[in-house]
């Protein structure tokens, strides 16, 4: 007979700041299976996370057979009808499609296709670099935030545990395989927090000021939630930091002369006295030894001031100034840039190429 199993579970002061931002009735689960083919092997535990009377509840559904497979999955879509999103770890690869197998071949309705579906896995995968962590596993995010995991058996490991539980009964097995399910899912909780790092590179941010240093302009960043982690990162003239108090953006800036190169060069003539191009409305005036037909490489007016350098592939709507045609790299002028009302649009593409960048800091989890 299938057993149901409840435990409260005491989620970190981060997770709680961050499940508010997340839809109303959202929870958390994990499947443990004697195999990866769903059609060689069998479901024998389900465990969900979910708010259940202002606490946090963990709801387990142990088949003490085979035979139970198709009741736990039956009982645990009974559990769904208010969730409006299933959050997992890397549940689009296994959890999931194992899931709708077992539905398929009992008959029963695809009730997961009806829920909307977060995989953490999916969308940390990206910030490996910054996390700084040696995989992308599960535990090992775990570990960067601090869970108190005191499991240390793997999903395969318990395969032969289940199977000396089925021969035996022994609840000494049962008890391994309910707390390493137990906290495979709470584990969740504790990694949960680092969505706010996908948020701000996904632009959810304010940019509260700008300040002008010697060498470089720095943007003050904001968001709606502290980042858990401390870390800096850099990119050709880019530099990201991440405190538990501060969030700033940095961009080189450069003092002294740059080209603005035209775009119609056939209709400009280059002086090479004046080292400068001006169109041909004007320089037909110019005696024809003084002149010479403007190429791409010569097609420019050089101009002195201050300059902020400008991510790759950023749409400026201000003139853009570079040292060669080619414009890499490109920057407009400080006087220019002081005057957009939203550095927004700017901020967020200079996050997408630092992202990329080299880690100057190891990474560090904070209390937030």
């Amino acid at each position: 007979m299938m057993q149901i199993h409840k435990f409260p579970v005491e989620t970190p002061p981060s997770f709680d700041k961050i499940a508010n931002t997340l839809p109303e009735g959202f929870c958390l689960f994990d499947i443990e299976t004697t195999g990866l083919s769903p059609g060689r092997s069998y479901l024998y535990l389900i465990g969900m996370l979910k708010k259940e009377c202002g606490s946090w509840q963990l709801t387990q559904w142990f088949c003490e057979s085979p035979l139970d497979e198709k009741h736990a999955i039956g009982s645990f879509a009974d559990a769904l009808p208010e969730a409006s999103c299933l959050i997992h770890f890397n549940g689009r690869s296994f959890d999931l499609p194992y899931l709708k197998h077992k539905c398929v071949y009992y008959g029963i309705a695809d009730f997961l296709s009806l829920i909307p579906e977060l995989d953490l896995y999916s969308v940390l995968r990206p910030y490996r670099s910054l996390l700084s962590v040696s995989s992308m596993k599960q535990q090992d995010l775990e570990q960067l935030a601090g869970s108190p995991r005191t499991d240390d058996k793997s999903g395969k490991e318990l395969i032969g545990v289940y199977r000396e539980y089925l021969r035996t009964a022994d609840n000494r097995f049962l008890e391994m395989l309910l707390r390493h399910n137990r906290e495979d899912v709470a584990g969740m909780a504790w990694i949960l927090p680092l969505l706010t790092l996908d948020r701000l590179f996904q632009g959810e941010f304010k940019v509260l000021d700008m300040t002008k240093q010697e060498k470089t302009v720095t943007l003050s960043l904001q968001t709606d939630h502290p980042l858990p982690v401390s870390f800096s990162c850099s990119q050709s003239g880019f530099c990201l930091s991440v405190r538990a108090d501060s969030l700033t953006l940095s961009a080189e800036r450069f003092d002294g002369t740059l080209k603005y190169f035209f775009p119609d060069y056939r209709n400009y003539y280059y002086l090479p006295d004046e080292d400068t191009a001006v169109h041909k409305s004007i320089g037909r005036y110019v005696e024809r030894g003084h002149r010479i037909q403007a190429t791409q490489k010569n097609c420019y007016q050089k101009k002195s001031g201050s300059y902020v350098l400008l991510p790759p592939g950023y749409a400026c709507s201000l003139p853009v100034f570079g040292q060669n045609h080619r414009m890499e790299p490109s920057w407009c002028l400080y006087d220019d840039f002081s005057e957009i009302s939203d550095f927004k649009s700017y901020a967020h593409a200079a996050l997408q190429y630092v992202r990329t960048g080299k880690q100057e800091a190891s990474k560090k989890w904070t209390d937030i």
